[in-house]
């Protein structure tokens, strides 16, 4: 996962960890109306 990359439709919501072992979850951006990683 990197910060700011899309997430894909089935993951919405859900969180994650890198592979450096930050966590992320799959949030949505109302400035452009995606989804994508965002570091928590």
């Amino acid at each position: 996962m990197v910060p700011g990359a899309y997430c894909p439709d089935s993951e919405h919501g859900w969180y994650g960890l890198s592979s450096a072992g930050n966590r992320y979850r799959c949030s949505y951006y109302s400035s452009d109306g995606r989804w994508r990683w965002k570091r928590v």
